[in-house]
């Protein structure tokens, strides 16, 4: 299931304020041919990018960000998991 649905990387950007619903609107539709998914955490603080070549979509992803008037903190790559599956094909995450 994971080879099936979970190519890719995901990058996770530590937002400098909560991403309000029309900037999230902004940067879904800017990493939209990018990425094939763009979701925020529970407190709009922290956006995490699936795409195929991750790490090198980082800077049309830094620069969304900044575009909406955000600055990006803390920025993590990793490989995608299980969890990102559960995400992808049921639209919340284990803990919800």
């Amino acid at each position: 299931l994971k080879q099936q649905v979970g190519s890719g990387d995901v990058v996770e950007v530590a937002l400098s304020a909560a991403m309000d619903e029309p900037a999230e609107t902004a940067v879904t539709a800017q990493l939209g041919g990018l990425a094939d998914q763009v979701w925020l955490d529970a407190t709009r603080q922290m956006l995490s990018v699936r795409a195929l070549h991750a790490v090198g979509q980082l800077a049309a992803i830094l620069a969304a960000i900044t575009q909406v008037g955000l600055q990006p903190g803390e920025v993590r790559v990793r490989e995608n998991s299980l969890e990102d599956v559960f995400i992808q094909l049921t639209g919340r995450r284990l803990r919800e």
